[in-house]
């Protein structure tokens, strides 16, 4: 029975707001830029995103992904090892440019809260999502350097204070918050997991704001991109089809790697999808740092969000496609 065009839509809401969010950043940039600029406003809305999806995640969801490691430890290699290396492969059969643009995307930490929107979205274990998120961000002080010193032949000296700073301003202190109310008030506790619906959907809203965002910077930025201006499109679809295929990759080794060594369904797509993702504003700064194109960044970005809502999508559907079966 085919769903009607309503239920279609709500379900691909985000999907189609995505597009809208895009060209409108894209369209009406010149005119939004006093907005791209409040810099207050856009830590007021990753900081809400990381606490309202902190608040759906009991404190014991958590605690069993510390002591069962493995998934959480899974996706930050993928995340942080194999993707630098496989970003250097590509970058073999790419323009001199956007190859070290692909370098640095791969080379970056994982996203600061979509992941686990994401993952939740899908129906997956988002615990997951936020660990990697905090290891692969507390580590990328180090690691992201090496790798571009090693593949790169850069040395990249990253703001560790202002990176320790940020992190633990728009991530650690609004967790810990909430995992503190959800303990301390137990009737809040319970609305989150009542309405853990409503809230992955209200911190959908706020990525899509920092979707906005991202989307009118893209022509304010300082751009590495002189030869690809004078290229056509070649470039955008050379970066397009590379992003789409380092985004797939790191997706399927995850999911295929988390199902082959036995990991159930929920931490399959939890290691998947933060095991795949990564942040835009770290990674735009280091590529002006390090002077490659901003592309690759910014259009793996754009790719890994509108796969994972496609994949998303399908994996929540066949999950409730999975409950309705077992029912009695």
């Amino acid at each position: 029975m085919k769903a009607s065009p309503l239920k279609a839509l709500q379900q691909s809401w985000f999907l189609i707001a995505l597009v809208l969010v895009l060209a409108l950043g894209q369209w009406q940039a010149s005119s939004l830029l006093w907005l791209a600029d409040q810099k207050t406003l856009r830590t007021t809305i990753v900081v809400s995103v990381i606490f309202i999806m902190a608040l759906g995640v009991p404190l014991t969801d958590i605690i069993k992904q510390v002591a069962k490691p493995l998934p959480t430890l899974l996706a930050a290699s993928i995340n942080m090892v194999l993707m630098p290396i496989a970003a250097w492969i590509m970058g073999l059969v790419l323009p001199a440019d956007l190859a070290g643009g692909f370098i640095v995307a791969a080379a970056i930490p994982c996203t600061l809260a979509s992941a686990a929107v994401w993952t939740r979205r899908a129906g997956g274990e988002d615990s997951i999502a936020m660990l990697v998120m905090l290891i692969t961000n507390l580590t990328c002080f180090f690691v992201t350097p090496l790798w571009l010193l090693v593949l790169l032949g850069q040395s990249v000296q990253l703001d560790v204070s202002k990176l320790i700073g940020e992190l633990f301003l728009m991530v650690l202190i609004p967790s810990v918050l909430a995992q503190t109310l959800r303990l301390r008030i137990p009737r809040l506790a319970q609305f989150a997991t009542q309405h853990k619906t409503a809230l992955s959907t209200t911190a959908q809203i706020g990525i899509l704001v920092m979707v906005l965002f991202g989307s009118i910077q893209m022509n304010q930025t300082p751009h590495a991109d002189s030869q690809s201006a004078t290229q056509g499109y070649t470039p955008y679809i050379q970066t397009v089809i590379a992003a789409s295929i380092l985004h797939s990759f790191a997706l399927a080794t995850g999911w295929y790697a988390a199902k082959v060594i036995g990991f159930n369904r929920r931490e399959q797509i939890g290691v998947a999808i933060s095991g795949s993702q990564k942040t835009l504003m770290v990674g735009l700064q280091v590529c002006i740092d390090c002077g490659v194109s901003i592309l690759p960044m910014v259009l793996y970005h754009i790719s890994q969000l509108l796969i994972d809502t496609l994949l998303a999508d399908w994996w929540a559907r066949q999950s409730q496609k999975r409950e309705k079966e077992n029912e009695p």
